[in-house]
């Protein structure tokens, strides 16, 4: 796709913003312009795929898998329901391609298999999520929302550790699932968004845990990466209560 595409009169067009490699090629994520007369179809390359259009309101996610060298698109596909859907990180392994965001839709493809599958509540009012696709991004292997509802949840990088297991980070101040026994099972702060981490199994049948990390100020969750018997963490914070080991660098 050499030449700049046709807009076909539509002012909004495609937000990428997460890119993975893996020897299946090279897979984009984002969020798309929604069904018309919202959007339209702005994404080439979805003929095949899991979702080949947009499934209404104002913006879907979507996933496109192009080969190393930049020369084919080899499959893209869409993933939302009925209401606003965004796409943002993405990670990969050797049997799928996670894509994580916030959905408004009280449906979205691989829900039933997933360890959170009923609506959030309350319904329609924006939710975080996790889905799991095909690496040929043709099917949808499971899903599963990680949070409660309210649109404040923003899921902003995910990292796949040595045994499959999932983690997700972020930011918002919405309820978070399975925080008993957690490093900081509640937010710190009423009235700000804390970071937050959730680790999911492989197949997304199970959130092992969550948690809250934060003060009394404005934290988020920018990059996550894992390492032996540890995940490591970065972001942004105001507080002055910012949990901090003792022997820290800094």
């Amino acid at each position: 796709y050499g030449p700049i595409p046709d807009s076909g009169g539509q002012s909004g067009g495609l937000m990428p913003r997460e890119i993975a490699l893996s020897a299946a090629g090279v897979y984009v994520s984002g969020t798309a312009p929604g069904a018309a007369p919202m959007g339209g179809m702005h994404l080439p390359g979805t003929s095949g795929g899991l979702q080949a259009a947009p499934a209404g309101g104002q913006a879907d996610a979507f996933i496109a898998r192009f080969s190393h060298d930049l020369t084919t698109l080899h499959q893209a596909t869409y993933y939302g329901g009925p209401s606003h859907d965004d796409g943002w990180p993405i990670a990969l392994a050797e049997d799928g391609v996670y894509i994580a965001g916030v959905s408004g839709s009280t449906t979205l493809a691989g829900l039933e298999t997933g360890a959170y599958g009923d609506p959030p509540q309350p319904a329609g009012t924006g939710a975080a999520y996790v889905a799991k696709l095909s690496l040929d991004l043709t099917s949808a292997l499971s899903a599963s929302w990680i949070s409660t509802g309210g649109w404040d949840m923003y899921p902003r990088t995910m990292a796949v550790d040595a045994d499959g297991n999932v983690y997700v980070g972020g930011d918002g101040r919405n309820g978070l699932f399975d925080t008993n026994g957690a490093f900081q099972p509640a937010r710190a702060s009423s009235n700000f968004p804390d970071g937050f981490i959730v680790r999911l199994s492989a197949d997304l049948s199970q959130v092992h845990r969550s948690t809250w990390l934060g003060g009394s100020g404005v934290e988020r969750v920018d990059a996550i990466a894992w390492g032996e018997n540890a995940i490591y963490v970065t972001g942004h914070t105001v507080s002055s209560n910012f949990p901090i080991a003792p022997d820290a660098a800094l």
